[in-house]
């Protein structure tokens, strides 16, 4: 499905709070295990709020620095996105904030929760829900806190903290979307249910979900009609660098480099602020004064949503920068 819609703004923001992989990893894993973790991962610094970080201080000055960038009206929001529930609080709602703060009164708050995916579901949604008959905008927001050090190692890779910020409009611009798929697993929970399963091995659903992941990208190349090598890169989340410098590449017969792994080293995988944040430095780094394009930049950027009921989610939207005249 195509989509007259464009990304206008990008940003986000990495604390500067730093904390060690190893200091991570000593509170969960020990002896050979951390080295070959760390090896396979490439993490070695993750981003963490502290408490001195006022989170909607910082999304409020972002927010600031896109209004006076863009020099659009606030009244011209008409969807203002949660992909994440560290802005809508037990004690205050951020978004709520933003919401009265900048007199955003015709915005339509949505809360999307799938941590890993938020934005990029926000995104191909947009391209449905923005009128062509005036100038209207989706104004997509995220981030990641994780208040537990212990908790930041997942099995596979490290929590990390930070922010992300997307401002979505109803026309062609510099970045358009043009196609969006999403491949919904609830084989865990169906045999649950239906059947009595308990529950699947750690191991093999690891191996699942980067078979069936490799199988969906190469399935919704084929849909767009452009082959997987076609694509200038391909953005995945900073989970760990091995299974997409090794493991997809194999599977899908591409090299290495097409898969955007510049920050896999300090951040750690910070949810679906990941995405923007590489999707964010690859255009900048594309599209410099001195760079000049040739040709139409393509770029797929690929999301996995793994739920605590092992049911897997997978997206992936498509974006076009076209050579401006």
């Amino acid at each position: 499905m195509k989509f007259n819609a464009s990304i206008k703004y990008l940003d986000y923001y990495l604390p500067k709070g730093r904390i060690s992989i190893d200091e991570i990893l000593s509170l969960n894993k020990d002896g050979e295990d951390t080295q070959v973790f760390k090896e396979q991962s490439g993490i070695r610094h993750i981003s963490v709020f502290t408490q001195n970080d006022n989170i909607a201080e910082i999304v409020s000055n972002m927010i600031d620095k896109l209004l006076q960038t863009t020099k659009i009206k606030p009244a011209e929001i008409k969807y203002l996105v949660c992909g994440n529930p560290v802005l809508m609080g037990d004690k205050y709602s951020i978004i709520h904030y933003i919401h009265k703060k900048f007199n955003m009164e015709k915005a339509t708050i949505l809360s999307i929760f799938q941590l890993c995916a938020s934005t990029l579901i926000a995104m191909g949604l947009s391209g449905n829900l923005l009128s062509s008959a005036e100038d209207e905008y989706a104004l997509i927001l995220s981030a990641n806190k994780s208040p537990d050090l212990k908790k930041r190692y997942l099995g596979y890779t490290v929590q990390g903290d930070g922010i992300s910020l997307v401002l979505m409009e109803n026309k062609p611009g510099k970045t358009n979307l043009t196609h969006c798929f999403s491949y919904y697993n609830g084989t865990n929970s169906y045999q649950i249910i239906e059947g009595g399963c308990h529950g699947q091995d750690l191991l093999k659903l690891k191996l699942k979900i980067v078979k069936e992941g490799a199988l969906f990208l190469q399935r919704s190349a084929d849909k767009i009609k452009i082959p997987l090598d076609s694509f200038d890169t391909i953005i995945p989340p900073n989970t760990t660098y091995d299974v997409w410098d090794k493991l997809y590449s194999c599977l899908l017969d591409i090299e290495p480099g097409k898969f955007y792994l510049d920050n896999m080293g300090v951040g750690g995988h910070i949810n679906d602020v990941d995405l923007i944040r590489n999707l964010k430095d690859y255009i900048d780094k594309k599209t410099q004064p001195n760079t000049l394009k040739k040709k139409d930049i393509r770029i797929l950027i690929y999301a996995i949503d793994l739920f605590k009921s092992m049911d897997i989610n997978y997206h992936i939207i498509s974006l076009e920068l076209p050579v401006m005249e």
